[in-house]
């Protein structure tokens, strides 16, 4: 079952104020605050050093319905944070090229014209008759979850991380400075836990970042080439 933020708030309130009884809800200043928070500490985690969560990739055709090439030669991504390598229309890959390469490439082709905060465009240079009707799909990297209410899903494996670095916020905000060391480290932990189970496998699979020619893979993203 996803956890939400009204999931997490209770106990976030109740090591802010020391107080398990009495739990703001939704209209009170306190939960403002804490939604403010959560919304920040969300955006910390997406782009922690460079991270690509595993959570936060997803299938071009995972929105319910899947997309089918008409006439039309653009299609909208709202919450893709980063493009990818190609697309497949009806099981046959397009590459996707940089717009600035689109005069330098003959072939039919691809390319994403936008921006993360924007939204994306996908264009497809050329739709020959044999595409027409046929589903079209890519994986990609998305943007988290924005928290803006109570029903919001918390995205992240362990939402310690999230609970902690928002009480550093608060502890900040309210000039404690021992209680902001003592939840960084506990935030820091929590994450530094996420990134390890990210990049670990299961038994038998050591783990499960890629292999490139440029090296032994440590730190290889998935749009690197696999050998």
């Amino acid at each position: 079952m996803a956890t939400t933020f009204d999931d997490i708030f209770p106990e976030y309130f109740t090591l802010y104020r020391g107080q398990a009884t009495n739990i703001p809800t939704a209209g009170d200043p306190e939960y403002a605050i804490a939604l403010q928070l959560a919304k920040a500490s969300t955006r910390k985690w997406a782009r922690t050093d460079g991270m690509e969560w595993n959570v936060l990739w997803k299938n071009f055709s995972d929105g319910g319905v899947t997309p089918i090439v008409d006439a039309t030669y653009t299609y909208a991504v709202s919450d893709m944070r980063k493009p990818p390598k190609q697309i497949t229309i009806g099981g046959s890959a397009l590459p996707v090229i940089k717009p600035e390469q689109v005069d330098l490439v003959s072939q039919n082709c691809a390319w994403f014209t936008g921006s993360p905060s924007k939204g994306w465009t996908l264009h497809i240079r050329t739709i020959t008759a044999e595409m027409v009707g046929q589903p079209i799909d890519f994986v990609y990297l998305k943007q988290p979850i924005e928290i803006v209410d109570g029903s919001s899903i918390i995205e992240m494996s362990d939402p310690t991380f999230l609970i902690h670095d928002m009480l550093a916020a608060r502890f900040t905000n309210a000039r404690n400075g021992f209680a902001v060391k003592v939840h960084k480290g506990e935030a820091m932990s929590a994450l530094q836990n996420m990134k390890v189970e990210d990049i670990s496998g299961t038994y038998g699979q050591s783990d499960n970042l890629n292999r490139s020619s440029n090296g032994s893979g440590f730190g290889v993203t998935r749009n690197a080439s696999i050998i």
